[in-house]
């Protein structure tokens, strides 16, 4: 009998838990046991919240479910699986056959060496009280290990809804995954949580984060998309919080007993929550947003740095060959903004008149604008000096005890002659030994780098119709191999 359970495994008022129990009035919770108060009355509170009935009478237990919450003789768990199991016994009557359930119990509040959950296997009759449901712990409630226990079972639910077939259920799913997250988030780490517990936590974050972030791109709304961004830079965050820490005991743990290599952990889930990014920007937004490009660079150099260590990794390749086409899409973007700023700017400022005239004709006019401007200047200096000379005579002269010092060499200024246009400045210099004009080139940064990029995403022809080569390379081998059987 359950109070006979309670006394057994020292139930006080302080550890008891109310359980299911079933009355003649009904499905209630017993809050509080006879043996427990002076007068020996239990109370139970009906589940129609309507009655709350006292008594001395001690009642059986409600069966177990799969899902509730049970306690056990072992501590508390919850009923993973029911199996109905015959027994068979002989006896002076004959033969007599007994049928038993028999729980799975996966104890829910303490664990073996390195993490390591504990399983009970109890038959259970309709005469004993060895499992007992009791109510179910709310978020609060739940401790560390419970908490990663409940984000389990939200994580696998939603992935049962994402991968569920057409409609598919994306919200359901995105409500799910956020529901772990939040689980976990408000974690209280202290020294009961030790290290494997904390590897199986950071693991259920990141991709519970990203998979929430991939739910809010499928859904395709403006806020999802910035609800995306935000769980995606939440798993970014984490995970350059653990690349600070490579090395340490909770990377080993994760390499060797969870069997998550570096590529995966460093390469795939950061590119995933990047690319999720760059989605998230370049489906809501028309024009040019310089932080989709800035992405994909941070994207690429992960690759560039994963691929030569990891060259099997299909995961990643598959993201390279995703990463060039958004990649691609953004460069688009930029040179379509850089065109309108471009005609904008022509359009304020007006365009200049081509130039017909031959490159030769061209130099000389140079050459004797170059002329006349060094004679102007000669006969400017002469006349400055003509004036200085008059000024001398006309003042009268003072002694002065200071020595006397040559006249400083007149310097000449060099006349620029600068021509702009859209790519190209040229400065042209004239000096006094005669020396040629010099022409300058500055070609923008901005154009450089976007000339590489090009470069770099530019796809050869037979990676692109990579599928029809080899459908057509099929069909020529299937074509000559029948040729070849008729003629034998």
């Amino acid at each position: 009998m359950v109070s006979k359970w309670m006394n057994n495994n020292n139930m006080n008022v302080s550890t008891f838990v109310p359980y299911k129990v079933e009355t003649p009035y009904g499905i209630g919770w017993v809050t509080s046991l006879g043996h427990l108060r002076d007068d020996g009355i239990r109370t139970i509170e009906l589940m129609d919240g309507k009655m709350t009935l006292y008594s001395v009478e001690e009642y059986i237990t409600v069966k177990a479910v799969e899902g509730d919450d049970v306690m056990t003789m072992f501590g508390r768990g919850r009923v993973l699986r029911e199996v109905i199991v015959r027994c068979r016994s002989s006896s002076q009557k004959g033969v007599e056959e007994k049928v038993h359930t028999k729980y799975h119990v996966q104890l829910s509040n303490w664990t073996l060496a390195e993490g390591n959950r504990i399983m009970l296997y109890i038959l259970y009759n309709n005469n004993s009280n060895s499992v007992c449901v009791v109510k179910k712990k709310s978020l609060g409630e739940m401790s560390a290990l419970e908490r990663v226990d409940f984000a389990k079972r939200q994580k696998e639910r939603a992935q049962v809804a994402f991968s569920c077939p057409p409609p598919k259920q994306y919200q359901v799913a995105l409500n799910l995954y956020a529901g772990a997250v939040d689980s976990l988030q408000y974690v209280q780490y202290n020294a009961s949580i030790d290290n494997y517990l904390r590897a199986e936590l950071l693991v259920l974050m990141i991709s519970c984060s990203n998979n929430a972030a991939t739910c809010c791109i499928q859904l395709g709304s403006k806020d999802q998309a910035q609800q995306a961004t935000r769980y995606a830079t939440n798993s970014l965050r984490l995970i350059a919080a653990l690349e600070s820490k490579k090395g340490m005991k909770i990377h080993t743990l994760l390499q060797h007993r969870f069997h998550i290599t570096d590529s995966k952990l460093f390469a795939e889930w950061r590119i995933k929550s990047y690319l999720i990014m760059v989605h998230a920007i370049h489906d809501h937004t028309t024009g040019y947003e310089p932080k989709s490009l800035d992405y994909c660079k941070q994207a690429r150099a992960i690759v560039s740095q994963y691929i030569p260590q990891d060259p099997n990794n299909k995961v990643l390749k598959q993201q390279e060959r995703e990463l060039q086409k958004l990649s691609k899409k953004c460069m688009d973007q930029k040179r379509q903004h850089l065109q309108k700023e471009k005609a904008r700017a022509q359009a304020m400022f007006g365009t200049k008149k081509p130039n017909n005239r031959s490159p030769e004709n061209n130099n000389k006019d140079n050459n004797n604008n170059i002329k006349d401007n060094n004679d102007n200047n000669t006969k400017d200096i002469k006349d400055n000096n003509i004036n200085k000379d008059d000024n001398i005579k006309d003042k009268p002269l003072k002694p002065s005890t200071k020595p006397s010092k040559p006249v400083a060499a007149v310097d000449r200024k060099e006349h620029k002659r600068v021509s702009f246009s859209s790519d190209t400045i040229s400065n042209n210099e004239s000096s006094s030994n005669g020396e040629s004009n010099k022409n300058t080139t500055f070609v923008s940064e901005e154009a450089a780098t976007m000339e590489a990029e090009e470069e770099y995403y530019h796809e050869p022809w037979y990676s692109e119709h990579k599928e029809a080569l080899l459908l057509f390379t099929a069909c020529g081998l299937a074509t000559v191999s029948m040729m070849l059987f008729r003629k034998k």
